[in-house]
């Protein structure tokens, strides 16, 4: 799967997660609580993705923009 694949897929699941929340009662997480317990990997208010160090700088390109 290429990057920008990828990154269309995760849109959709970010898009899903946003408009369902109060559908199956969930909350995400608040940027304070990312900064505060992220420590490898990368996390938004709705999902945390373990990473190889390697591989970091690419899931930068498109999830934090």
């Amino acid at each position: 799967m290429n990057i920008e694949r990828k990154k269309k897929s995760m849109i959709i699941y970010i898009n899903f997660s946003k408009k369902n929340e109060k559908k199956y009662q969930y909350t995400g997480f608040t940027k304070e609580a990312i900064n505060k317990t992220q420590n490898v990997g990368y996390q938004n208010e709705y999902f945390y993705i373990t990473y190889l160090s390697r591989n970091l700088k690419e899931y930068r390109k498109y999830y934090d923009h």
